[in-house]
């Protein structure tokens, strides 16, 4: 056996391919520069030309210097697809239930990845977006509605709808227009995602629908608030040098075990393990295989109790997806994540992991906190 202190939660958070869209990244403003002499006579008599012109060189430099949207391949876990099962069948709908009632700022729909057979995609063409106190909708605010418009092809890109503060338990999508593909109103959704003060509330929400046409470890409602999307997480903040922790194993059955003491128990919202990248491999990452993740209360680790639910979300492997594990209630002080079967590339049976993420709210305990890595058979 062996024991390691690795700096897995130590530093920055790892910007990650939705950065582009957040914009939670800081750019330097530049003045901006007229090389045309009549432009230059024109600033002269109207100061409004300068504030126009170094806002366009802000708006241009941060642009530039966001990353580009990218589908990354989602093997398993897609996201969720609906369609009416027969002609007569009312318009198809999802509804999540957040747990308990919040104050809603932003929902994003997420785009599922795209399919050779759809290059334009399957996002619904006309819907609308509501929110309730109640799980009836007996009462329901209406934060969207295309009506008898379509709604342009979102492509890659998440598409934003302001909540404007509305509390609210439950949030629906209504179909009422998608795509005929031997199913009426076929459309597919990979993520939704509800904030509140600025913080993600629905990932691990129940999630139920009408016509959903599930495939098991693919297509299934439960995908839609598991965190994994083809564009990655909402998440950012600067790139660390350290690119994390990576171990070779003899076995793939040997496992490795990474413990985090938080100090003292405190309420926990979620998990998030980011894949150890390779420089040798473009398109893949290095998470264990198969993960177990145990939680504790007590700095000795008694009374401690597995987390499950991880499913399907690990049958992949190969992605660079982050992995968002919910825990809905839990309190915890020491937090053990085991990988008990190695990821094969050729003949090297590896664990990895870039960081890993501990959040409460709006805060993320596992920051500037040393991680312990014990071995088995290196």
């Amino acid at each position: 056996m062996k024991t390691t202190t690795s700096r897995l939660a130590v530093g920055g958070i790892r910007l990650s391919l939705l950065a582009w869209f957040c914009g939670s990244v800081a750019f330097a403003t530049e003045a901006a520069q007229i090389a045309n002499p009549i432009g230059r006579v024109a600033r002269m008599f109207n100061s409004r030309l300068v504030e126009v012109e170094d806002r366009v060189s802000w708006i241009d430099n941060r642009i530039t210097s966001l990353a580009k949207a990218q589908d990354l391949s989602l093997k398993s876990a897609n996201g969720c697809r609906l369609g009416r099962t027969t002609p007569t069948s009312p318009d198809p709908m999802l509804t999540l239930d957040l747990g308990k009632e919040y104050p809603l700022d932003q929902i994003y729909l997420v785009p599922a990845q795209r399919e050779p057979s759809e290059p334009d995609g399957l996002f619904p063409r006309r819907f609308s977006v509501l929110t309730s106190k109640t799980p009836g909708f007996e009462s329901f605010a209406t934060v969207y509605s295309t009506e008898k418009n379509l709604y342009p092809n979102p492509d890659v890109f998440p598409v934003r709808f302001s909540a404007r503060g509305i509390n609210a338990r439950y949030l629906r999508i209504v179909i009422h227009a998608g795509r005929n593909r031997g199913v009426a109103d076929l459309s597919t959704l990979s993520e939704v995602i509800a904030f509140s003060e600025g913080v993600p509330v629905s990932f691990g929400a129940a999630v139920t629908t009408s016509d959903s046409l599930t495939i098991p470890g693919s297509w299934a409602p439960e995908y839609l608030t598991d965190g994994r999307t083809p564009l990655g997480i909402w998440q950012s903040g600067p790139w660390t040098k350290d690119r994390g922790d990576l171990v070779q194993v003899s076995d793939p059955n040997d496992p490795v075990e990474w413990t985090i003491d938080l100090g003292k128990s405190q309420p926990i919202d979620h998990l998030v393990m980011f894949p150890y990248e390779l420089s040798e491999l473009s398109d893949s990452a290095v998470l264990s295989g198969e993960i177990k993740i145990w939680i504790s209360d007590q700095a000795d680790g008694s009374n401690a109790h597995e987390i499950t639910g991880l499913g399907s979300r690990l049958e992949e492997g190969s992605c660079k997806v982050p992995l968002i594990v919910p825990m809905p209630g839990a309190t915890a002080r020491v937090i053990r994540v085991i990988g008990t079967r190695a990821w094969k590339l050729g003949e090297r049976n590896l664990h990895g992991m870039a960081e890993l993420e501990v959040w409460s709210g709006k805060t993320n305990l596992a920051s500037h906190i040393s991680v312990t890595r014990t071995t088995k058979g290196v």
